[in-house]
């Protein structure tokens, strides 16, 4: 039996070709009613029975509501992946809603933060430098090198065959009667009580009342075990290192690019991660070496001397200047089964980029960010759910501060009501009032319409009408960011359109509303 023998069905009999979002099915199964038949869903057990389906009766089970995304389908033993994809974005604009969060939105939100201050002294490549063909390009000239410059995929094998190394001395605890080249520098470390014994000529002398002097007793002593000096090659040291980090560096950006360029990319990144690879199995030396503990901010004579260190120090500096900034999400991992969160992150960078633009452009400067940060992977973009400014922006003539926090939560006492977390927060503080601007974006699984969602809109009320500050509505404004058409309800109630791969309409409804507010 194989799993051909499955059709789905909708609930009101027509047939589908795979499920859709968030809408059940049915699964019908070829099967007679004597067959022995298991049916899983990603290892969960389907309940089958029979039910009447285009005037036939046919042995079905129930397919739940589920997001975009693969599901395990087993039929005795044999299994068949399901792809559900989105109904509310098209293809193209998931690619395009991939994209932004790959390259654009990271390398735009660090360019204007730098534009407003912050960042001093880095070189961010401008953002129609950070697209993925261009993170291909270095990448290539990294692994490949070229007529200037000696690639990792002749470095390190020439690095494997004479690695640089140093000889460090070690201090080995041993048994005193072994000993040799006793270190000098930890014998009172030796003479610990518990490591001190009694020789047997002296044990009578040890239990007379003569030891009752402390003194004596510790004089008729000797160690048990010493430390000894040891001199061993350790390749652990901070210049292969760095080789360590920098391959680790490389690894990373080419498994992000191979997890998100388009299918017209993939050929040449399979052959450049096959060679990058060959290349590090080679380096067998690096096994030895312990990672850094920090960002290598040093030059030593290794690195400037010994020619093939002096070579790698090169082009380690080249694809640093050429770093791109990029984003830092675990949901990227798997873009399908997480496009509700995605959605949420598109379009919460998008506030962060028009916040950012029009700060700039008003004279507003960063005082303080957290959004674009040094890891050991490069500079990445995060933005954290813990309910502190992401960045804070302040003019330095009016003295008004701009607080933009993600996830931000309104206890009971700053509220009418009840405890109220929306997505984005935009808090100005003028002149001792604070006033607020409330984003939600919202990819809303369980409808199917082009139009927003009366829950939604209810809740754009409810952040509206509650939030306080010294007794007074703060909310000046509160919308939705969804994948459909714009609407205007109340003054300050709106739904917004926002759809990746046409976000200039969304930027511009949001230039309007934060320049109107930081004015």
């Amino acid at each position: 039996m194989s799993t051909s023998q499955l059709k789905f069905w909708t609930t009101t009999g027509k047939p589908l070709e795979t499920p859709l979002e968030w809408e059940p099915a049915l699964i019908e199964l070829e099967v007679e009613e004597n067959d022995s038949v298991q049916l899983t869903l990603q290892n969960r057990s389907l309940e089958l029975y029979k039910k009447r389906v285009k005037g036939k009766w046919r042995v079905v089970a129930d397919w739940p509501r589920s997001n975009p995304g693969y599901y395990r389908l087993t039929l005795n033993g044999v299994e068949q992946t399901i792809k559900i994809e989105s109904r509310k974005i098209s293809p193209e604009a998931f690619e395009c809603l991939l994209q932004d969060l790959e390259s654009t939105l990271p390398a735009t939100v660090a360019f204007n933060l730098q534009r407003a201050g912050a960042l001093a002294g880095l070189k961010i490549l401008p953002p129609h430098e950070n697209t993925l063909a261009a993170e291909l390009y270095r990448l290539k000239r990294a692994i490949e090198g070229n007529e200037r410059l000696v690639g990792l995929k002749q470095l390190l094998p020439d690095m494997a065959r004479n690695p640089h190394q140093i000889i460090e001395n070690k201090a080995l605890w041993q048994r005193t009667d072994q000993a040799r080249r006793i270190s000098p520098t930890h014998l009172v470390d030796c003479l610990r009580g518990h490591n001190l014994s009694v020789s047997p000529n002296n044990a009578v002398l040890k239990s007379s009342r003569f030891a009752e002097s402390q003194s004596f007793s510790q004089k008729q002593a000797h160690p048990k075990r010493v430390f000894v000096q040891s001199v061993e090659h350790s390749l652990d040291i901070y210049e292969n290192r760095l080789v360590k980090f920098y391959v680790q560096q490389v690894k990373h950006r080419l498994n992000r690019l191979q997890q998100t360029a388009p299918k017209t990319l993939q050929a040449d990144i399979q052959h450049l991660s096959t060679i990058f690879d060959s290349a590090r199995q080679k380096a067998h030396f690096l096994k030895e070496v312990n990672l850094l503990t920090h960002l290598p901010r040093r030059l030593t004579m290794v690195l400037l001397k010994i020619p093939t260190y002096r070579a790698l120090l090169e082009n380690y500096l080249i694809f640093q200047r050429s770093t791109s900034v990029s984003l830092e999400s675990d949901h990227l991992d798997s873009p399908l089964e997480n496009l509700p969160k995605l959605y949420q992150l598109w379009g919460t960078l998008q506030v962060i980029l028009v916040l950012l633009k029009v700060g700039v452009e008003l004279g507003y400067q960063v005082r303080r960010q957290q959004l674009c940060v040094p890891k050991k992977e490069g500079w990445l973009v995060q933005v954290l759910p813990n309910g502190q400014p992401a960045v804070i922006l302040c003019h330095p003539e009016s003295h008004t501060v701009v607080n933009l926090i993600p996830e931000r939560r309104y206890s009971r006492d700053q509220t009418v009501s009840f405890t109220q977390r929306p997505d984005i927060a935009v808090e100005i503080e003028r002149e001792g009032k604070r006033c607020v601007y409330l984003f939600d974006p919202k990819y809303k699984l369980g409808s199917g319409e082009d139009k927003p969602q009366k829950v939604d809109i209810d809740k754009m009320h409810a952040y509206r009408d509650s939030i306080i500050n010294q007794g007074k509505r703060a909310v000046k404004y509160a919308a939705i960011l969804y994948p459909g058409e714009s609407h205007a309800y109340d003054e300050g109630l709106q739904a917004l359109s926002a759809q990746p791969g046409k976000s200039t309409p969304l930027q511009e409804a949001l230039y309007q509303v934060l320049k109107k507010a930081l004015l």
